[in-house]
């Protein structure tokens, strides 16, 4: 007479606890905020943008670097950048060309350029 706790019974038992426990872990999971990852995107961007000097070039009319930075964003972000100097005028503005969204994450950088203090303003959003 064979019991029911056979070799085979055993190991589909213990798979069954691996797989319940592995769904349950995942279902638990907090999921990451979409505005905290657009955040992360935008400060990136606009960090590469001021370490490539893409910014100070901007301010005295090269936009090659701004534009090899829009080119290479993921297509399903849009943006809109903002140079102003220090009584707020803007100085350089550019967009991806998408109808802007009503929920936008929005991020700064200040930087240095002939002595004269310039601010960064990215607008971004999910198409």
């Amino acid at each position: 007479m064979t019991g029911i706790f056979t070799i085979d019974s055993t190991v589909a038992l213990a798979m069954a606890i691996v797989i319940m426990s592995t769904v349950m872990y995942m279902i638990a999971e907090p999921k990451p905020n979409k505005d905290e990852y657009l955040y992360e995107i935008s400060t990136d961007l606009l960090t590469v943008a001021d370490n490539r000097k893409a910014l100070h070039k901007a301010v005295d009319g090269d936009t090659s670097g701004i534009e090899l930075i829009k080119a290479a964003t993921p297509p399903q972000l849009c943006l809109s950048i903002d140079i102003t100097n220090q009584t707020k005028h803007i100085v350089f503005s550019t967009n991806t060309g998408c109808a802007q969204s009503m929920e936008y994450t929005v991020t700064r950088r200040n930087f240095i350029q002939n002595s004269k203090i310039y601010t960064a303003q990215m607008r971004s959003w999910f198409k």
